[in-house]
């Protein structure tokens, strides 16, 4: 027998929009990707955001390092529960991931254990939020300010969450999203 992790939610609308782009023969940076974009910026509700839609999350990983300025031979320091995607993005940078423990109350990286994993080569950090519960992402800003080192926000899980009355993605210094259809929200 076989068990589902997840069955995305998918009506005659979302089969029709796709059949539309298919006939248009417009596969890339077309129409739709601007308006996504742009719909994205309007709901988080920061109007100096930049937003560039990507395939998936790992290759917004990837692209959040390389904006950071993550170079060879730079550690990141991630969360130990997290997609592979997210350590093959650091290491397409050239970098190397450095794992960190997460708390037992919420399951988002344990900020006291990665202040520990800096050293000299640490570049950034990649937070994450996870299964309903949310970093605090405000103390990760503060220790990349003390230790200058960039803070990536992985809110793959958080897209549309508001954290202390801001929506996710509208502060911070970079954060990406996933629209994969095991995450929380698969189409906007």
């Amino acid at each position: 027998m076989k068990v589902s992790v997840y069955k995305p939610l998918i009506d005659q609308s979302d089969i029709d929009a796709v059949s539309s782009v298919l006939l248009e023969a417009w596969l890339g940076q077309g129409k739709h990707v601007k308006t996504f974009e742009e719909k994205i910026k309007l709901f988080i509700g920061n109007p100096d955001r930049k937003v560039v839609a990507v395939s998936n999350g790992t290759s917004a990983a990837h692209l959040s390092l390389l904006a950071a300025g993550v170079k060879p031979n730079d550690e990141v320091i991630l969360s130990s529960l997290n997609f592979v995607g997210v350590s093959q993005a650091i290491i397409a940078a050239g970098a190397k991931p450095v794992f960190c423990d997460i708390t037992n109350e919420n399951l988002t990286i344990d900020i006291d254990k990665a202040e520990k994993l800096i050293s000299k080569n640490t570049s950034a950090i990649i937070t994450l939020d996870y299964g309903g519960n949310q970093c605090d992402l405000d103390k990760f800003l503060l220790l990349g300010k003390k230790y200058d080192i960039r803070i990536i926000h992985d809110a793959a899980h958080s897209f549309g969450w508001k954290n202390k009355d801001r929506y996710t993605g509208s502060f911070g210094d970079i954060c990406f999203f996933s629209f994969d259809p095991v995450k929380n929200f698969t189409i906007f």
